[in-house]
């Protein structure tokens, strides 16, 4: 997806390992040089589950120490750690399981596999145009945004928090069904520090208006209650919020408005954004560890909600992808989420009996993998909710990118179906699942990191085909942040919304001037290909 094979292989060779996890992590502009592969001088060493490593080695002021036998990077890794003197951390380098010499896998390990690209049939059923004149076409979009009907005049419309280093208030564009969108401008939001993150939508009191409610970057959440007429104040007693910057609270950049335990009022699921340092890098700097894990606020009526912690910490997963389904068909609903955190597969909670999410190791999801973005629909159609992830991974030998999806299988099994891979690091950045082609069948939309959308049509049986027109690249490379389906014209299919964000000219190449920018395209039926 907009990388050669040949780049792949100069990125993703061994002497770059360390610098792409780490880079990975936060795309930090700024990474330590890796040490030198494996060679005579670097012995390996196996530990006690099997898993073979090198010593390595990071200078201290780019990480902070955690625990007797962790320490924390400035971009949310966590190194085990093998000692330590007055300048550097010394910390196990886990290698790729297929260099391990051969043993017995420990029956919950997941199995590293050799990768490969994969070919999947093609089609052309559908076509897609333009569909967003007045949608801003530079800044950096980044994270989350929703679509709804926020004035009421029975056309969709698009919240997005306020742009990274931009407007530092929630943007709305008003759409007229027919691909033109003009801001807000009349909306009126009361003062607060608002920042990048993401915005969802629900009425939360219950009196037929949508209100807001907003994942703000290192700070928390807030909601904001809507008049229908451009007019939000302040709600959601309950939520955490911290109004002075470098408050050590819950935050998220991913969240969700949903009735999640079925009790007749709105809940807000979210996703911890992850580590961060309280200070600049260096010895004074610590580890706020709050943002880490999912929090469930529960709707208590009137715009209030009350806390229940699902599990933070420091060693509980972040990121910013979530999806709500029900995997096991028992009529409760369950969740899904993306990880920033290196080789994690806890990522659905299955919804059991008196308000609890247990978390459900699954093990298809691949060895060594980051997964950035997930996305739930039934694939198959057999009644549950199967699950897509976008992923890197370690794999062969170098960094891999691709699509799987799950689909879930009784007692809790799940078969993996590889939809994409390629060589590389960008990889889908988010997914969403709709039925584009009203042909009864769930289909699959990625969004990667160069901005390319790839369209999967499923056969409602858990096979996919790639759409060879599918809408093109943003202009200028820029990185994809967010992805949504929507039926945009009211014809019965959905249509495209996406959000890109970079800095202009990060990266190795300069790219991404505008730094990002909004889009939307029509879906169309096109007749298929002879």
């Amino acid at each position: 997806m907009g990388r050669t094979r040949s780049q792949s292989r100069r990125r993703t060779r061994p002497l770059a390992a360390l610098w792409l996890a780490l880079a990975l992590a936060a795309c930090a502009r700024e990474v330590p040089r890796p040490a030198e592969p494996e060679t005579a001088r670097e012995p390996s060493f196996v530990d006690d589950q099997g898993r073979r490593y090198v010593v390595r080695s990071l200078a201290k002021g780019r990480a902070v120490r955690v625990d007797a036998g962790h320490a924390r990077t400035r971009w949310g890794i966590d190194l085990e750690l093998t000692g330590e003197d007055a300048e550097r951390w010394y910390f196990k380098y886990y290698l790729p399981a297929e260099a391990a010499p051969a043993r017995p896998a420990a029956p919950a390990a997941p199995v590293a596999e050799p990768a490969a690209p994969v070919t999947l049939p093609e089609s052309r059923a559908l076509r897609f145009e333009r569909f967003d004149e007045g949608l801003p076409k530079q800044g950096q979009w980044r994270d989350g945004f929703d679509v709804a009907d926020l004035d009421g005049d029975g056309q969709l419309d698009l919240v997005h928090g306020p742009p990274r280093k931009g407007a530092r208030r929630p943007q709305i564009w008003l759409g007229d069904g027919r691909g033109r969108w003009r801001p807000w401008r009349e909306a009126r939001f009361p003062a607060l520090p608002y920042d990048y993150g993401d915005a969802r939508t629900g009425d939360l009191d219950g009196d037929g208006v949508l209100d807001l409610v907003l994942a703000v970057h290192l700070r928390g959440l807030l909601a904001l209650r809507g008049d229908g007429r451009g007019g939000f104040v302040r709600a959601g007693e309950g939520l955490d919020f911290a109004e002075a910057a470098g408050s050590p609270g819950f935050s998220s950049r991913a969240a969700r408005v949903v009735d999640l335990d079925r009790d007749g009022r709105l809940d807000v699921l979210a996703l911890g954004e992850g580590p961060r340092l309280a200070g600049p890098a260096g010895a004074g700097s610590r580890v706020i560890g709050g943002a880490q894990g999912v929090v469930l606020y529960r709707g208590a009526g009137g715009g209030r909600f009350e806390r229940s912690d699902l599990g933070t910490g420091a060693h509980e997963i972040f990121g910013g992808s979530i999806a709500v389904a029900d995997f096991d068909a028992d009529g409760r609903l369950d969740f899904a989420v993306s990880s920033g955190q290196f080789g994690r597969r806890d990522l659905v909670r299955l919804a059991r009996a008196g308000g609890v999410w247990q978390p459900l190791p699954l093990a298809g999801v691949r060895a060594k993998a980051y997964v950035r973005a997930v996305a739930a629909a039934d694939f198959d159609g057999d009644g549950r909710a199967d699950l897509a992830l976008g992923y890197t991974t370690i794999a062969s030998g170098s960094w891999w990118s691709g699509v799987d999806v799950l689909l879930a299988r009784a007692d809790e099994a799940w078969e993996r179906v590889p939809l994409t891979a390629e060589e590389g690091t960008g990889g889908a950045r988010a997914l969403a699942a709709a039925d584009l082609d009203a042909d009864g069948a769930a289909d699959l939309v990625a969004l990667d990191a160069a901005g390319s959308l790839t369209v999967l049509r499923g056969d409602g049986r858990g096979a996919f085909r790639r759409e060879t027109a599918s809408p093109p690249a943003f202009p200028g490379g820029c990185r994809g942040a967010h992805l949504a389906l929507a039926d945009l014209d009211g014809d019965g299919l959905p249509d495209l919304l996406a959000s890109f964000a970079q800095e202009a000219g990060a990266g190795a190449a300069p790219a991404c001037p505008s730094e990002g920018g909004l889009a939307a395209w029509r879906t169309l039926r096109d007749a298929p290909a002879p």
